[in-house]
């Protein structure tokens, strides 16, 4: 037997309570897709400062530096 979503992180809930999950395929599943535009920051002179693979390997030393623990 399935169970509806989310009922499984504990409680002692009966999850036949809540009936049957439908899904409506017409609407959206999750959460839309942020993505920052910077098109109008650009337009107005501005640029990155820092490339994206640069970013994404300084924010990883950073954690690596400052965010794990020795076991």
């Amino acid at each position: 037997m399935t169970r509806p979503a989310g009922t499984d992180r504990g409680g002692d809930a009966d999850w036949r309570a809540f009936g049957q999950l439908v899904f409506d395929v017409s609407k959206s599943d999750g959460t839309p897709r942020k993505l920052l535009d910077v098109s109008r920051l650009q337009a107005l002179g501005w640029q990155p400062k820092t490339g994206f693979r640069e970013g994404i390997a300084r924010a990883y030393a950073d954690y690596l530096q400052n965010f794990t623990r020795a076991a």
